[in-house]
C-alpha cells in the first residue's frame, strides 16, 4: 500500500534522490540539498498557516510505500503564483501584417514576456520513480492534489495552472536555451533554472523587454515551443483528461508548454464527492479503483476499493481505511479512477 501525504524534513533523503533521478529540466525539484530543504520547510509552513485565501503559500506532497517506508513520488502545489516573486512567461501572440504592394499577407507569431504579480494556482514538482510506474500511481500522484484543492476550495484561485518540462536532452542542452536565453544570461540552463529558487531578480535584470519574433530563431528552436519532455508526456496527458488546456504560454527558459484549467471545471474537483465511512470491509468495490482521501489538513490519500451505500455512506477497504487514518463514522472524499466494467452502482 502506498499514501499520498504532506512532505516532512525527514523526507530529505527522499525527496533527492527523486531530483537525481528525474535529471535536469524539473525547476521546483533540483538536485541540491538546501535548496530541497528550503522548499520542504517552505510547505511544512504552508500547511502551517492555511487561510482563508491564498496567499502563495507551497504544499509538496510525497508518495510513500508504507511497507518500505521509501519514497517513490512527488507533487506540489501553490496556492498562488506571483506576489513579491513574480511569475514569468512567454505569451504566443500573433499579429497580421501585409503588403498590398508585394501581395504579401501573413500572421506573425511572436514570443511576448508577461510578468505577472497576481497569478492563478499551479500544480507542478511531479514525479514518480521508475520503479512506481505501471501500477496507477501516476494518477494518484497527479490527481490526489485536485483532492486536497476540493477539500481546501478557499485557499486557492480561480484558475490553475501546471507549466509542463520543456524538451532537454541528457546533458540538460535545451534548443530554446542556446538560441535565445543563453545570449541574455550567459550561464547554463540548469543554473538559471537553479537561481530561480532562490530570486528572480536576474529575469527582470537581464530578459529582453520586447517580443521576439518566432521566425526568427533558429528552426530547432522554432520546433520545441509548446512541446514536452517524453518523460512529461504521461502527465500532460493526465491533465487533459481533467480538462486543462493549451493556454498559448510557454516557459521563458525552454518553451515548455502552461495548461490552463478553471479550478471548478478540474474533473476530479467536480466529480469528486463526499461520504461517510459505514464499513471497513477486506475488499470493496470489485474492479473499480478510487481514490480516496481523509480530508482533513494532515491529508492522506490512497488508491483502493469503495462502494457507495444509501445515505451518502461508504464502504471502504480496510487496509486503504488504515492507510489513511480513518474508521466507521469518519468523512472522505473519493474519485473514480477505473471502473473498466461499467460497474460503478449504489449498493442496495
Amino acid at each position: 500500500m502506498v499514501v499520498f501525504r504532506p512532505i516532512a524534513l525527514s523526507d530529505l533523503d527522499g525527496l533527492y534522490g527523486l531530483a537525481c533521478e528525474a535529471g535536469y529540466g524539473l525547476t521546483t525539484l533540483p538536485s541540491d540539498r538546501e535548496i530541497l530543504r528550503e522548499r520542504i520547510l517552505d510547505s511544512v509552513h504552508g500547511f502551517e498557516k492555511i487561510s482563508g485565501k491564498p496567499g502563495a503559500e507551497i504544499y509538496l506532497f510525497v508518495l510513500e510505500d508504507l511497507e518500505s517506508g521509501e519514497i517513490i513520488g512527488a507533487s506540489g502545489l501553490s496556492s498562488k503564483v506571483g506576489g513579491y516573486i513574480p511569475f514569468y512567461t512567454y505569451k504566443i501572440r500573433s499579429e497580421h501584417i501585409a503588403s498590398t504592394q508585394l501581395g504579401v499577407e501573413k500572421d506573425v507569431r511572436m514570443l511576448e514576456l508577461v510578468e505577472d504579480h497576481n497569478g492563478p494556482s499551479e500544480i507542478g514538482s511531479l514525479y514518480l520513480a521508475k520503479g512506481g510506474r505501471g501500477s496507477g500511481y501516476g494518477k494518484l500522484l497527479s490527481l490526489s492534489r485536485f483532492l486536497f484543492v476540493a477539500d481546501f476550495r478557499s485557499y486557492f484561485d480561480g484558475y490553475m495552472i501546471a507549466e509542463m518540462r520543456g524538451e532537454i536532452d541528457s546533458q540538460g542542452k535545451s534548443p530554446f536555451w542556446e538560441s535565445l536565453g543563453r545570449h541574455f544570461f550567459c550561464t547554463e540552463l540548469h543554473e538559471a533554472d537553479s537561481f530561480t529558487m532562490v530570486s528572480k531578480q536576474f529575469i527582470a535584470d537581464l530578459m529582453p523587454k520586447h517580443p521576439i519574433y518566432i521566425d526568427l530563431l533558429p528552426e530547432a528552436a522554432q520546433r520545441v515551443i509548446g512541446r514536452v519532455h517524453e518523460k512529461t508526456l504521461p502527465a500532460r496527458q493526465i491533465l487533459e483528461g481533467q480538462g486543462f488546456e493549451f493556454a498559448g504560454e510557454v516557459d521563458i527558459f525552454e518553451a515548455g508548454p502552461t495548461l490552463r484549467c478553471l479550478v471548478d471545471e478540474i474533473k476530479a474537483v467536480k466529480e469528486s464527492r463526499v461520504g461517510v465511512v459505514r464499513e471497513l470491509v477486506d475488499a470493496a468495490g470489485g474492479e473499480c479503483l478510487w481514490i480516496v482521501s481523509n480530508g482533513l489538513r494532515d491529508f492522506r490519500a490512497g488508491l483502493g476499493g469503495l462502494e457507495i451505500l444509501e445515505g451518502e455512506g461508504v464502504s471502504l477497504e480496510r487496509e486503504l481505511g488504515e492507510a489513511l487514518g480513518v474508521g466507521v463514522g469518519d468523512r472522505v472524499r473519493f474519485y473514480l479512477v477505473s471502473d473498466p466494467l461499467g460497474s460503478q452502482k449504489i449498493k442496495e
